[in-house]
């Protein structure tokens, strides 16, 4: 995830080239042509890799022992879900419900945080669902959690 690069916005203009690393956190801004090659080879084995995967998609996940095992997608927009379920996952096994709190600039009311959750089920009906437990975060000086031992 690439997220809070304010300093990006006065760097990029129109017509420039621009690389989102995600998975390493990099964005690069008018990249040299080493690192166009190094990154278009990158997305050639993602996208096989990827091909790869989609062939094992209906394909039980069945331990040598015969023992099953219950695949969930972890997800944080409401977006994913779709993409997750059609991916072969079963269920949404880790909703990551901290993102409806980040994608805000104050919190959210009790009527936007109903209205996600239930576009979620909604969107995965049937399907076991597993919230995470929400955590304060430095960007948002107005997430507070009260700490309370195990009960």
């Amino acid at each position: 995830m690439v997220a809070g690069v304010r300093q990006l916005s006065g760097r990029v203009r129109d017509g420039d080239t621009v690389i989102v690393d995600a998975n390493h956190g990099y964005i690069l801004v008018n990249p040299s042509a080493l690192a166009l090659q190094e990154y278009r080879m990158r997305r050639e084995i993602f996208d096989r890799f990827s091909t790869e995967l989609a062939e094992l998609r209906d394909v039980p996940a069945v331990t040598p022992d015969g023992r099953v095992i219950h695949l969930g997608a972890n997800v944080g927009l409401l977006e994913e879900v779709p993409y997750a379920l059609a991916q072969g996952a079963e269920s949404v096994g880790l909703l990551r419900t901290e993102y409806v709190f980040l994608a805000h600039g104050e919190p959210p009311s009790e009527e936007e945080q109903y209205d996600f959750y239930t576009a979620v089920r909604s969107t995965a009906p049937r399907r076991r669902l597993v919230c995470s437990r929400q955590s304060p975060h430095p960007l948002r000086p107005w997430w507070r959690v009260e700490r309370r031992g195990n009960a």
